[in-house]
């Protein structure tokens, strides 16, 4: 809970910094304010703790992702002190919004009450349907932010809907209370709270994009400006996700079995169907866009089986896949600033202009694509290693083929970046705040390989 007031407090100071013309005050206030309150978050390691009747819960779980949730926000931030001028338009409304949606996440991941679940995801969801469009002068940021608007007003329907028809099954929004109901029904819930928690979770799978919920995202991540479509592949799914899963392990685990075969069928859909289509794909967003659901899809495979291992792989997974994708767009907007471009060809001869950024991105793209000894192959294997055990083998099978696949989609920008550009031999400079944010990835890409332990031992340690 003091994560939340110190980002919020955060964010209102930089409301201020903002109205007084300060935009690079505004930048350091949130510099200041994501460190405070990740120190704040961490201080919580031990001790359980719910605020405000069980509306806010602080564990474990919640402290976890939580941290990761402001370390990539403070990622976000040294990406754009170090790539976008503190003197353009809107860049102070930019920073704030993006604190505000933080704020949501953080909300999102330790929510105890369906209340609290609804406004998190309200709080994260309207900066971002801003922020798509921010770029006011660019159609394609103005269709964006449209579409992202109207499939995510969709879902907050769907979304209530469901929550109306759980209350009115349970008469509470406390999950404490709902899953008293559950043990009181042997949990073999009535149809209603079936159809309601079904609504809920399509709500909450539109926004970590899982097939068939997914077409907003190709769209909105190629129409959104570089930072805003970095932000939403990273902090937002994560967020997205880590609330789907806290969900089902805190409050529907009970009835799992009742879900499990849905949630199977669209963790299969979603990374069968887009990683086909991603191999068809020859710009950067869109690849990360369906790449982002085909990672979703395996992401979601830990709600198939619930524990803590599959808990403690979903964060691997969460952290690899985010810092991966940081890397790539760090790199992108270095060689584009104004975030223009991001076609394949652009990384064209990278690799005789600035061999440290095309090392950075070659990393990445292999991280994403699961090769070991780096995190993305680790992740993987933590993800998948429970599946044959707990008789998911077919889905095993597809999740290995689906990951084949993925190599060669991923290959496609390495061959192009070390292939030699006639046109251009430019050098590209660095900016501190970049080599630090770069630094960083590679350095969590390559220990998190060589030992995938560390982050339990780390926060079992604090």
């Amino acid at each position: 809970m003091e994560a939340i007031i110190i980002t919020s407090i955060t964010g209102v100071l930089m409301m201020l910094a903002g109205a007084a013309n300060r935009p690079k005050l505004s930048l350091i206030i949130a510099f200041f304010g994501l460190t405070v309150a990740f120190a704040a978050n961490i201080g919580f390691c031990f001790v359980e703790h719910d605020f405000a009747n069980h509306m806010v819960i602080s564990d474990f779980f919640s402290v976890r992702f939580n941290a990761l949730l402001i370390f990539l926000t403070f990622l976000t931030f040294l990406l754009y002190w170090s790539q976008c001028s503190v003197k353009a338009p809107h860049a102070d409304e930019i920073a704030v919004l993006l604190v505000f949606s933080t704020v949501g996440m953080l909300i999102m991941t330790s929510f105890g009450n369906l209340t609290t679940l609804f406004l998190g995801i309200e709080i994260m969801s309207l900066p971002l349907y801003v922020l798509a469009g921010s770029k006011k002068f660019s159609l394609s940021s103005n269709e964006a932010a449209m579409k992202y608007f109207l499939m995510g007003s969709f879902a907050t329907g769907i979304m209530l809907f469901g929550i109306a028809l759980i209350y009115g099954q349970t008469a509470s929004f406390d999950f404490h209370k709902i899953s008293e109901y559950l043990v009181s029904v042997n949990n073999t819930p009535s149809n209603m709270f079936v159809v309601g928690a079904l609504m809920l979770t399509v709500g909450l799978l539109f926004k970590v994009a899982a097939v068939p919920f997914h077409f907003w995202a190709p769209d909105v991540y190629e129409g959104s400006p570089m930072l805003i479509t970095s932000f939403m592949s990273t902090v937002a799914k994560v967020a997205s996700v880590a609330t789907l899963y806290r969900l089902y392990f805190f409050y529907f685990n009970g009835v799992k079995s009742q879900f499990a075969l849905t949630i199977g069928i669209i963790a299969v859909a979603s990374f069968v169907i887009a990683s086909l289509i991603a191999t068809k794909q020859n710009t950067f967003k869109r690849l990360v866009a369906y790449s982002g659901i085909a990672h979703t899809g395996f992401m979601l495979l830990s709600i198939l089986i619930l524990d803590t291992d599959s808990a403690n792989a979903l964060f691997l997974y969460a952290v690899s896949y985010s810092v991966s994708i940081f890397t790539i767009f760090a790199v992108l907007l270095t060689i584009s600033p104004a975030g223009n471009e991001d076609a394949f060809e652009i990384v064209k001869g990278l690799a005789y202009k600035n061999k440290f950024l095309a090392v950075c991105m070659t990393i990445a793209l292999f991280s994403l694509a699961g090769i070991p000894p780096l995190s993305g192959f680790m992740a993987k294997f933590y993800m998948f290693l429970p599946l044959a055990g707990n008789g998911f083998v077919a889905i095993l099978i597809l999740a290995i083929l689906a990951s084949a696949v993925g190599v060669y989609y991923y290959l496609k920008p390495i061959q192009i970046l070390f292939s030699k550009d006639e046109k251009s031999s430019y050098k590209i400079a660095l900016t501190p705040e970049l080599i630090i944010l770069l630094v960083l990835s590679l350095g969590i890409t390559l220990v998190l390989g060589a030992m995938p332990w560390i982050l339990e031992s780390v926060f079992s340690f604090i």
